[in-house]
């Protein structure tokens, strides 16, 4: 089971029934668990209070769909924000662990306080990388059998091992190095056994430079210096920031839509790519299954 939290936006209300609200504490809705696209979820509102004015300091940094004017001044922002402490409260009581999160959630700093994390799209990223590949090589007009892709990993994981079989398994990658620690050796090894393709351990910057896409699944805190070519890709899947030339093209996920089987039923506003990775980490969806829309490209980085 996650969480899934969701907004409504209400209207001024007078000074009597703002007390009342207060008092009987019914802007806290309560937590509702049912059964949603094949797994448990544990739904909860946050409700938000409107009026004409200026965004309120509760809503100064919110996306589409939850942009617009919040309660103005100091003790409409608290107000607000003193109803999102009270559903994720409940939230957490119900359904502790990872929630999905409304695009521009405005108090996303309150989870911790809960014991509660949000879901974030890198989970689903990390396990469609080879269709993320591709896409990037079609922007790059890269044939596949002339691609060259380079892993960086901390580790070899489950999700570093499918997606370097992916590539080579389907033909997606021709060439392949893999930077992942002491075990991506032999993940190597497997590779040109079962696959027949070049695939190189630990390269060397000289030996990386004519790659065209790198799949980053861990950056370093103070971000990795990739020696990337002009006109290459980097494919971000799991945060961080890296550091590369100009006339490279950096990439941060997908803008992903659900199956036609789930979108009667899809909340509106909601972070399209986080439910789908909750869904897919609670089996209830085959990452295979997902629609990726397009790579979204990453603004600021160096």
């Amino acid at each position: 089971m996650f969480g899934l939290v969701e907004t409504a936006l209400l209207p001024p209300r007078p000074v009597w029934a703002r007390l009342r609200a207060a008092l009987t504490r019914e802007d806290a809705r309560a937590v509702v668990r049912a059964r949603l696209w094949g797994t448990e979820v544990a739904r909860v509102r946050v409700a938000y209070v409107l009026t004409g004015g200026a965004v309120g300091a509760a809503g100064a940094h919110m996306g589409a769909p939850l942009h617009g004017a919040l309660t103005g001044g100091a003790a409409g922002a608290a107000a607000n924000r003193r109803r999102a402490d009270r559903a994720l409260a409940a939230l957490a009581r119900a359904a502790p662990g990872g929630v999905v999160l409304p695009r521009g959630f405005p108090d996303g700093d309150l989870l911790p306080r809960h014991g509660l994390w949000a879901w974030t799209q890198a989970p689903l990223c990390r396990r469609v990388a080879d269709r993320l590949t591709v896409l990037a090589a079609d922007m790059l007009r890269v044939e596949l059998a002339r691609l060259r892709v380079a892993i960086v990993a901390a580790r070899v994981t489950e999700d570093v091992a499918g997606a370097a079989a992916a590539l080579c398994g389907g033909g997606r990658a021709r060439f392949l190095s893999v930077s992942a620690g002491r075990f991506g050796a032999g993940l190597c090894r497997t590779l040109r056994h079962r696959f027949g393709v070049a695939a190189l351990a630990d390269p060397t910057p000289e030996q990386l430079k004519e790659t065209d896409v790198y799949l980053v699944f861990d950056a370093p805190a103070g971000g990795a210096h990739l020696p990337v070519r002009a006109g290459a890709a980097v494919l971000l899947l799991g945060g961080g920031r890296v550091r590369t030339p100009p006339g490279s093209l950096v990439l941060r996920g997908a803008a992903f839509s659900p199956p036609g089987r789930l979108a009667a039923d899809w909340p509106p506003g909601c972070d399209n790519g986080a439910l789908l990775a909750a869904l897919a980490a609670a089996g209830a969806l085959s990452p295979a299954e997902v629609r990726i829309d397009r790579l979204l490209p990453a603004a600021g980085e160096e």
